[in-house]
């Protein structure tokens, strides 16, 4: 039994493969070329049937390991990049938390009452 291959995120390289695969395939079970085969021979064409699937399906398979390094790498750098980018943009809050300047406080609260900011002009004043 060939190796089973996940084609449902195939690339296009692998699905044309798989394509090439299924019409050699077609190719090889069709009356005259079977006709050729049979009724001695039929065992020959069950292997070279099977020499057929294997040898395609090996070549998915290197495919989609290929696809599949590469996919890793990506998402590993692109990840890499970023937890830079948050790195940096954290990075930047505290040197601008660190730039501001502190509010100051009023020495005295302000009144809001009129009677009594008079009252302290008074007090001021003697």
């Amino acid at each position: 039994m060939s190796k089973q291959i996940n084609m449902n995120n195939a690339s296009r390289e692998e699905v044309k493969v798989w394509n090439e695969m299924k019409m050699e395939l077609k190719k090889h079970s069709g009356y005259h070329v079977r006709k050729q085969y049979y009724p001695y021979k039929i065992n020959e064409w069950e292997a070279e049937n099977a020499r057929i699937e294997s040898e395609y399906r090996q070549k998915i398979a290197v495919m989609q390991e290929v696809r599949m390094e590469i996919e890793t790498k990506e998402m590993l750098s692109a990840r890499r990049q970023q937890a830079h980018e948050e790195m940096m943009m954290a990075a930047e809050a505290l040197i601008k938390l660190s730039n501001a300047t502190p509010k100051r406080k009023p020495d005295q609260p302000v009144r809001r009452s009129k009677r009594i900011a008079r009252n302290n002009i008074v007090d001021l004043t003697m």
